[in-house]
């Protein structure tokens, strides 16, 4: 990351304007009017892959920065940022960790990346989240915007290719886990799999094992022959 006075320029080569940290577009969020910025954290992690709907798709809901509600704190990732390397197919594979995590005192999610503290959602955004999450999902999403053309979307998840070709090929998200109110790290009980277009995406949950945990593969190309709508 090169810093300059009126920017950050990242290693890719992406700008981002420098504002003052009180002017960031998470602050014209109307729950946020006189919000004070925190800036310490207490450990308590817990794994997962991560959206920002505060009422479950209803009305709310957006992607990265495109609307108030995060407030960014770091100065080395942020959201909607490209991630390098990437993994190649059939060749070598990259990760990386992400956590989502509820800090106690001030009831605020944080947002780790690689263990970085990106920033946080402030609890006021989430009336539902006072206390705690009440489940959890893992997977990817595909969002079909355009009300015309063809049935489905062409659009790949994740590599591209179906769950069942496995490491290398398919993308996986491993070591699931949460946190429960002690802080004890545990294994997610009772996981469900689900795809609501198994011929254009699926998904495929593996036992635990050393190093990876409870994983899945998961995956597909989209619009095709086997996935005509």
């Amino acid at each position: 990351m090169v810093y300059r006075d009126d920017f950050l320029q990242s290693e890719s080569g992406d700008v981002v304007d420098c504002v003052d940290i009180y002017k960031q577009p998470a602050f014209d969020h109307p729950l946020l009017k006189d919000h004070v910025l925190q800036v310490q954290k207490v450990s308590s992690h817990l794994m997962v892959n991560f959206g920002f709907q505060s009422d479950g798709y209803k009305k709310t809901g957006c992607y990265n920065l495109e609307c108030s509600g995060f407030v960014q704190i770091s100065k080395k990732i942020y959201l909607g940022a490209p991630i390098n390397p990437i993994s190649i197919y059939n060749g070598t594979q990259y990760d990386i960790s992400v956590a989502i995590y509820k800090e106690k005192v001030s009831g605020h999610w944080w947002l780790d990346v690689q263990g970085e503290p990106m920033g946080y959602w402030p609890d006021t955004i989430f009336p539902y989240l006072k206390m705690r999450a009440n489940y959890l999902k893992w997977g990817g999403e595909i969002i079909i915007a355009k009300p015309t053309g063809p049935p489905h979307t062409s659009t790949q998840m994740g590599s591209g290719h179906f769950a069942g070709e496995s490491f290398g090929k398919a993308s996986f998200i491993a070591n699931l886990e949460y946190v429960d109110s002690s802080g004890n790290f545990l294994d997610p009980p009772n996981l469900l799999v689900f795809a609501s277009k198994p011929k254009c995406y699926n998904v495929i949950l593996l036992k635990k094992r050393p190093n990876f945990g409870i994983c899945f593969y998961f995956g597909g190309p989209g619009f095709s022959p086997i996935c005509p709508d």
